[in-house]
């Protein structure tokens, strides 16, 4: 598990897995406490403590849920608010948000002073880290995007090569582990997705929007609205 790191109002809480050698550099922070009923390491939110985080856990995946830079916090704002103005789904704002969130924090400089040398070294550490290229191709879409329609830079990225799709084989089910599946579940409602997802070979998406009006009892069949992927 990564190093995940949120701003509370007043403190910076820290988490995750077990581990002593983590848990002594929490404890050289000036301010550090542990919160028993959270399972939580807190230590005092400021500048110069983002700054000791970041050195101290270097040589790990640091995940930052806020932008360190609190100058770009506008910018992110305004990236979700013309994504939503071009129509792109809530789910994808968020997705693309987060992606710029990390990325900012890691070139840890202003968005205006971003170059083409940072958007390569934050793909190859997405790739080094093991990420797959679909998960990097969605960053590259993110830094694309605020960098064409926020900063009015896209010269910076134009250039940028993107990881090949990766062709991997799904792992199929056995008709037995299936069985298991559907009967452990007491939930009659979740009960009937699952068994319009495996039965019919529908999207949950699809499934969640079905009406009572898209079943055609009589011919078997079943009505499916389909919606536009999004670029």
């Amino acid at each position: 598990m990564s190093v995940k790191i949120s701003k509370l109002e007043n403190d910076l809480m820290i988490t995750f897995d077990y581990s002593a050698e983590r848990i002594n550099k929490i404890k050289s922070i000036t301010g550090y406490r542990w919160d028993a009923n959270k399972n939580e390491w807190l230590v005092p939110l400021c500048d110069e403590n983002i700054d000791r985080l970041k050195k101290l856990f270097s040589n790990e995946h640091v995940v930052f849920d806020f932008i360190c830079n609190r100058c770009d916090e506008d910018r992110v704002k305004a990236m979700d608010e013309e994504l939503k103005l071009k129509g792109y789904s809530f789910k994808t704002r968020q997705t693309y948000t987060k992606h710029i969130r990390r990325f900012l924090n890691f070139i840890n400089k202003k968005s205006d002073l971003v170059s083409e040398q940072d958007i390569r070294k934050y793909i190859l550490l997405l790739l080094d880290q093991e990420k797959s290229h679909s998960y990097a191709n969605q960053a590259i879409s993110s830094i694309k995007f605020l960098c064409n329609d926020i900063l009015h830079k896209g010269h910076v990225i134009e250039s940028m090569p993107r990881p090949k799709k990766e062709n991997k084989l799904p792992n199929i089910l056995s008709y037995e582990e299936v069985k298991r599946i559907l009967k452990a579940l007491d939930n009659e409602k979740h009960r009937a997705i699952l068994f319009l997802v495996y039965s019919s070979g529908l999207r949950v998406g699809e499934v969640v929007r079905l009406r009572p009006e898209d079943i055609d009892s009589q011919r078997m069949l079943i009505h499916v609205s389909f919606l536009l992927k999004e670029q």
